[in-house]
C-alpha cells in the first residue's frame, strides 16, 4: 500500500473474486491460476503505460536526459518505502535473473570460492549459476536439498548444518583478508513451486553467524510481505520483481544492495551510462550505473507508481494479502476433496 494513502480509499473498495475481474486485462472467458509467472496486468496500470509512452515519445530527448531522473528516482523511493530500505541501496532492473546474473558477474569470485544453491531454486538462477563455470575462476557449487512439508525450525536447522559443512574453509564476508575465502548462499524468500514461505530472515541470520554471504531470491516478496525490513535483516544482496504481485507492466524488478556492497558491482549487464551521465546530479556512481543502459524500456519501470495505487484502490497490500491466503487454504481443501488427497501442511 502507497505510505500515507487515506484511508478513504477502502470505501470504494471492489469486491474481490468475478467482480474484480473487468479491471484487468485479463480475457472474461479465461480463469487465470497463476500470476505468479508473469503477473495479471490492470486496465489503468496498462493506460498509464501507454500515456507515459506518448509522454516519452513526443520529446525523447526532453524526456530522457532532463525527465527521467526523477521519475526513476520517485519509483525508487516508493519501491525502498515498501522493501525498509535506504533509497539509495536500491535501484530498478529488467527482473530477478538479471539481478543475480549482475551480482554473480560482479562477485570476486577465486578458486577455492564455494557457491551454495537450493534444490527449489529457480531454473532460470540455477541456469545462471551453471553458467559460471565457463569462465576461471568459478566456484564449486554445492545444492541444499529441501523436502516438504517442514516447518521453518527444521529448515534452519538443516540449513546451519548444511552450511557449516559445505562453506569454504576460512569464509569470510571480509575480501580483503588473505588467506580467507568466500561463501554466496542464494536461497528464496518464498519459493514458487510448491507455494513456500520461507524462514529467509533467519537464514540471513545464519550467513552472517557463519562468514558467509547471502544473496535471495525474492521474486515473489513485494506485494505478498508486508514487513520486509530489509535495513534491518542486512541480507548482503536481494532481488524482487514487481511485475507479478504489484501490478507493474511486466519486465520491472528492484535489486537491493547495502552501501558496504556497493563497490563490489562494477557495472550491469550491459553496462550502463554510469554515473558520468547524470553528473552534478548527488547520484553515487552505483545508483547510476543502472540509471540506464539504451536498451531497456524506462516506462516499464514507472508503471510502479499506478501499480501501488491499484493495490490501494483495493484496500490495501494487507487486504489483498489475507484474501489471497484464505483463497489458497480454502481451494487447497476443495481440491484435495475432490482429488481425495490431502493437503500439504507444514507441521508448526
Amino acid at each position: 500500500m502507497l505510505r500515507g494513502e487515506p484511508a478513504e480509499h477502502t470505501k470504494t473498495c471492489p469486491a474481490f473474486g468475478h467482480d474484480i475481474l473487468k479491471y484487468f486485462c485479463l480475457d472474461p472467458t479465461y480463469t487465470n491460476l497463476n500470476a505468479g509467472s508473469f503477473g495479471c496486468l490492470p486496465h489503468a496500470v496498462r493506460l498509464a503505460y501507454n500515456d507515459l509512452s506518448l509522454e516519452l515519445e513526443s520529446m525523447p530527448d526532453l524526456f530522457i536526459r532532463r525527465k527521467m531522473k526523477q521519475r526513476v528516482t520517485e519509483t525508487r523511493n516508493l519501491l525502498a518505502g515498501l522493501a525498509g530500505a535506504a533509497v539509495d541501496s536500491c535501484v530498478l532492473i529488467p527482473n530477478v535473473a538479471h539481478g543475480v546474473t549482475t551480482i554473480l558477474r560482479n562477485f570476486p569470485w577465486c578458486d577455492g570460492d564455494k557457491l551454495i544453491i537450493a534444490s527449489t531454486t529457480f531454473h532460470t538462477i540455477s541456469r545462471t549459476v551453471d553458467c559460471l563455470s565457463y569462465v576461471s575462476p568459478h566456484p564449486e557449487v554445492s545444492k541444499f536439498e529441501l523436502l516438504f512439508p517442514t516447518s521453518h525450525q527444521k529448515i534452519l536447522e538443516s540449513f546451519r548444518s548444511f552450511v557449516k559443512v559445505y562453506k569454504a574453509p576460512n569464509s569470510s564476508p571480509n575480501i580483503q583478508t588473505p588467506g580467507n575465502f568466500k561463501t554466496l548462499v542464494i536461497f528464496d524468500s518464498i519459493v514458487g513451486a510448491p507455494g513456500v514461505l520461507m524462514p529467509w530472515k533467519e537464514m540471513v541470520r545464519v550467513c552472517k553467524d557463519e562468514g558467509v554471504w547471502s544473496l535471495v531470491d525474492a521474486a515473489h516478496s513485494l506485494g505478498q510481505e508486508l514487513s520486509i525490513n530489509l535495513d534491518e535483516v542486512d541480507p548482503d544482496f536481494w532481488v524482487a520483481n514487481c511485475n507479478k504481485w504489484l501490478y507493474s507492466k511486466r519486465g520491472c524488478a528492484l535489486l537491493y544492495v547495502p552501501m558496504r556492497n556497493q563497490a563490489l558491482i562494477k557495472h550491469s549487464f550491459p553496462p550502463g551510462l554510469g554515473s558520468a551521465s547524470l553528473s552534478n546530479t548527488g547520484v553515487s556512481s552505483f545508483v547510476g550505473e543502472f540509471h540506464w543502459n539504451g536498451s531497456t524500456d524506462i516506462i516499464t519501470a514507472l508503471t510502479v507508481k499506478p501499480g501501488i495505487r491499484i493495490s490501494c484502490f483495493h484496500g490495501g497490500e494487507a487486504r489483498i494479502v489475507e484474501y489471497c491466503h484464505t483463497l489458497a487454504i480454502t481451494g487447497g481443501y476443495c481440491l484435495a476433496n475432490i482429488l481425495q488427497t490431502e493437503v500439504m501442511l507444514s507441521p508448526g
